[in-house]
């Protein structure tokens, strides 16, 4: 039988590229995958010579539809960016931190810029205000002149909004029709199939569960794109949910950010996802006299702090650090060009040791947007909140008997007895932690499978992988997101990191797919120059 007699998806007809998630980092491949000229190949005059040439070109930029129905989309929102319109709806962000020329759009880095130009937006894209002058303080420190930044390097930073970044993606899956490639469904099992007679892998077995079924689907290559990984990070005095504590406690009172946004029930907005939310948290009138302990310091416990002065009536944030008030995830000098220096010191270096620590530094643990800073700080001032920082749980007890200081509500619900670092005992009602992902493959329930059945080498559960980001040279299966930090840098988790990680992924795919052959019936070649005008005419001698 012929591959065409065998459905798509079978191990005679497999699918020549199969995608983990449908996040921004699995939308930045596959349009950069789609796209024929993409602004990375070229300058901008280059660039502007290509655009003019395939304006009316129809199907410009595209590769063949034929090609593209042998891709296939796997994610369990069964609808691209799914979870993360969910966590930006649930934590109620407003603001990206990453620069508006930094988007999933490869034909050119004025396209999310244009996109708002073309729908009226343009006042969904603001300024970071003071930028220059504050980096220089943060740099300098005692010594103007030997700043990274100063006033004649500088250009101006602009962040979109949130909603603006969400409507330009749902643009580029129209333009790309992207959705024609995509299932629902969650990947429990990636299993490589090597050949009997040496050993190279051949292809992939995937397990895809979707409402209780389960189907196996064959793929040539595999690219894991699932962004922090599926493992909470939870603190030591957590207790085990292992069924042996004598005493239980409502699984409301104590649940990490990604729960919380999980049961729904932070969204402030109707009708953006499921109705069906389940209420855990008690209603604002129930929660008047409880009390919260928020667990964290970066930008997530900010937007939590939000939510609980509406539930609660006092939110106490605990931290373990000092609070800091950062535009970026990143030290600013690994911040749009600034950080091309940085990160060709990243790259020179060879030890994936090294390169952990370089990473570590840059990103220094959470931080808050100042805006947000300033909503903590005005909330401090209303005495909505109270901030403990240089403080970390030593011991959580759940009690259920009543105490002199309790409440009604905690009495007949109980109440967490929280004794701190510096001496002192809180009781609070619910206690949300926002301590954010383990990154670990050797414990993440998908890529796990995989160090066992191909062991690779592991620098504190991170993979060392290849240059196009392939688990090992012989296994083509590539990984995105913060799992590829080593091989990325500080910004892997980032948008940013979603498009080095694209180009390295295409190049790595252009020739194994037949990718990368010159495309020269229209003309592009010549215009785009990567072709000889004069090699045009020796054919013509020629014939």
């Amino acid at each position: 039988m012929s591959e065409s007699q065998f459905p798509l998806g079978h191990s005679e007809n497999p699918y020549e590229l199969l995608i983990v998630g449908a996040g921004p980092h699995a939308l930045t491949l596959l349009v950069r995958l789609l796209t024929k000229y993409p602004v990375t190949l070229f300058n901008d005059e280059e660039q502007d010579r290509l655009l003019r040439h395939v304006k009316h070109q129809k199907g410009c930029g595209m590769v063949d539809e034929a090609r593209k129905r042998k891709y296939l989309v796997v994610d369990e929102g069964g609808e691209w960016l799914s979870r993360w319109k969910k966590l930006f709806a649930g934590y109620d962000i407003p603001w990206l931190r990453s620069l508006v020329n930094i988007h999933p759009d490869a034909s050119h880095a004025s396209s999310l810029r244009d996109f708002a130009m073309m729908q009226g937006r343009l006042d969904e894209i603001k300024e970071i205000d003071d930028f220059v002058e504050k980096a220089m303080h943060r740099q300098a420190k005692s010594r103007r002149m030997n700043s990274t930044f100063n006033h004649s390097q500088s250009t101006a930073l602009h962040v979109p909004t949130s909603s603006l970044f969400i409507d330009f993606c749902a643009h580029l899956v129209e333009k790309h029709h992207l959705n024609d490639v995509i299932q629902q469904g969650s990947v429990h099992c990636i299993k490589p199939l090597f050949d009997s007679s040496c050993n190279i892998c051949k292809g992939f077995e995937i397990d895809r569960q979707h409402n209780g079924h389960c189907r196996k689907i064959h793929a040539s290559r595999v690219v894991c794109a699932i962004g922090n990984g599926n493992c909470l990070r939870l603190p030591d005095w957590v207790p085990p949910c292992d069924g042996c504590n004598a005493v239980k406690w409502p699984k409301e009172c104590l649940m990490h950010s990604a729960e919380l946004v999980k049961s729904g029930v932070l969204y402030n907005c109707e009708g953006c996802y499921s109705q069906e939310k389940t209420q855990l948290l008690p209603t604002p009138r129930e929660a008047s006299k409880g009390r919260l302990m928020i667990v964290g310091g970066g930008l997530t416990a900010a937007h939590l702090v939000k939510h609980g002065v509406k539930r609660f009536d006092q939110v106490l944030l605990v931290s373990r650090s000092f609070l800091r008030v950062k535009h970026f995830d990143v030290s600013l000098n690994w911040v749009d060009r600034y950080g091309n220096v940085e990160m060709a010191k990243f790259w020179q270096e060879s030890d994936p040791r090294i390169r952990l620590r370089i990473i570590q530094n840059a990103r220094e643990g959470g931080s808050m947007t100042p805006s947000m800073w300033e909503y903590i700080e005005s909330a401090k001032a209303a005495g909505l909140l109270e901030t403990k920082q240089y403080t970390e749980i030593v011991n959580a007890i759940w009690r259920t008997e009543a105490c002199c200081d309790c409440n009604s509500a905690e009495k007949a619900k109980g109440f967490w007895e929280v004794h701190l670092s510096d001496g002192s005992i809180e009781n609070v009602h619910a206690i949300w932690m926002a301590t954010g992902s383990k990154m670990n493959v050797t414990q993440d329930p998908l890529l796990s499978q995989i160090c066992k059945s191909v062991p690779t080498t592991l620098v504190e559960g991170f993979p060392v992988l290849t240059h196009d980001l392939r688990w090992q040279s012989s296994v083509p299966l590539y990984v995105m997101g913060g799992y590829a930090a080593l091989q990325l840098g500080p910004n892997a988790l980032n948008l940013a990191g979603a498009k080095i990680a694209s180009e390295r992924i295409v190049e790595g795919l252009e020739t194994e797919m037949g990718l990368g052959q010159a495309h020269t019936d229209d003309g592009a070649a010549v215009v785009g120059g990567w072709a000889n005008r004069y090699k045009f005419l020796e054919d013509e001698d020629a014939c």
